[in-house]
């Protein structure tokens, strides 16, 4: 496979359609470009005891764009994260409700609703 210059990947990043968060995260990339993203771990606040993940899309010259935000629900003894559009609005009967991501009891399998 070829190298592609880094402005080719630049200009494919930039011709991405970020106007539908939702939409964007549910397609597959565009044929070429170049997507780049990254998690963080936020500790959890003075009430809560699990941390918040969010995750960015990473966009050179500019501040990166956060797409998905998660946190472990708390009733659940295996891995249950609930993964939201709004880091500010992280409940499922909300819209910005994305889907949950779940694990069994030893880890070993991991399913994305």
């Amino acid at each position: 496979v070829a190298a592609r210059p880094a402005g080719a990947a630049v200009r494919a990043r930039a011709a991405l359609d970020l106007s539908d968060i939702r939409r964007f995260l549910m397609r597959p990339a565009p044929e070429g470009s170049l997507v780049q993203c990254h998690i963080s771990r936020s500790k959890a606040g003075f009430l809560s005891s699990y941390p918040k993940y969010t995750m960015f899309l990473k966009q050179p010259g500019t501040a990166d764009l956060p797409l998905l935000a998660a946190r472990k629900r708390g009733q659940s003894k295996s891995s249950n994260y609930l993964i939201s559009l709004d880091a500010d609005d992280m409940q499922r009967a909300s819209g910005a409700y994305f889907g949950k991501l779940r694990s069994n009891f030893i880890g070993t399998e991991i399913v994305l609703y």
